[in-house]
């Protein structure tokens, strides 16, 4: 009865390794395959390797890479959720892909519930507040982006994108003298960027400041001398200073460039 026992204990103690074995083979194939880019390949190996042990860290985390990178993010997002389950050492890889899906698929609600995860993971990842800003815009909640993009600009004070993303909702809430300090915030760094100068023209022009105006609206046509809203909108900080003549010759520049308002403008108040 020992000797059969003995038998029975060695002969499980081989086909776990065996199966073990085997385990490992498979993902090493898919290994393989996914370095060659055959991703499909490369999913039948991990499928594999996945049957034989179902919590296999690495086949679930690779799969989910191979399955992104076709563009099959709802399937994707499960292996990468599981991998966030099981190993603490993958947590951010794996919450961060799942961010990386969602926000492929346009999924913005599961994104923010994603990024929040991995800034728990990560706290001082400026990154992380910036795209999770982007995805409260893309919700509608302005309060909740701005927070976020002012977070990253407190981690990374160099975050021109935050700095402008935070202006254009401040403007689109017509906060527009927080939008100019923004905009100001991210010519310091983007000085060349005749997108940024321009908006903050146009807050200025809101708030009635109509030199800073017309300053930054030729600052943008001097990066970009074919600014055809630079014109149009230079044209309309002159008139707000009376100065019709240099109105009418923006409008009249404008229209050279194909802008659909200045026509209007010219007919109403140019003679």
């Amino acid at each position: 009865m020992k000797k059969n026992s003995f038998l029975l204990l060695v002969f499980l103690t081989l086909a776990t390794v065996v199966n073990a074995q085997l385990e490992t083979d498979f993902v090493k194939s898919g290994n393989e395959k996914f370095k060659a880019k055959d991703y499909a390949g490369a999913i039948v190996e991990y499928n594999q390797a996945i049957t034989k042990s179902p919590t296999d860290k690495v086949a679930l985390y690779n799969r989910g890479l191979c399955l992104k990178n076709t563009k099959k993010f709802p399937e994707a997002i499960k292996d990468f959720s599981l991998v966030f389950q099981l190993d603490s050492s993958k947590n951010f890889d794996a919450v961060n892909n799942c961010v990386s899906c969602a926000l492929e698929m346009k999924d913005y609600a599961s994104a923010n519930g994603f990024l929040t995860k991995a800034i728990e993971l990560k706290k001082d990842n400026a990154r992380l507040y910036f795209l999770r800003g982007q995805s409260f815009a893309q919700l509608k909640n302005n309060k909740m982006a701005i927070a976020d993009y002012k977070t990253a600009t407190e981690i990374d004070t160099t975050m021109s994108d935050a700095y402008f993303a935070s202006g254009m909702l401040k403007r689109a809430d017509k906060d527009f003298k927080g939008s100019v300090a923004d905009y100001t915030q991210t010519l310091k760094y983007t000085p060349n960027n005749q997108q940024v100068w321009f908006y903050r023209g146009y807050s200025y022009n809101d708030l009635k400041q109509y030199q800073k105006a017309i300053d930054d609206f030729s600052k943008a046509i001097e990066i970009k001398p074919d600014y055809t809203n630079a014109f149009t909108m230079r044209g309309t900080a002159y008139f707000g200073m009376k100065k019709a003549k240099e109105a009418c010759d923006d409008w009249k520049k404008a229209v050279e460039f194909g802008d659909k308002n200045a026509p209007t403008y010219i007919k109403q108040y140019c003679k």
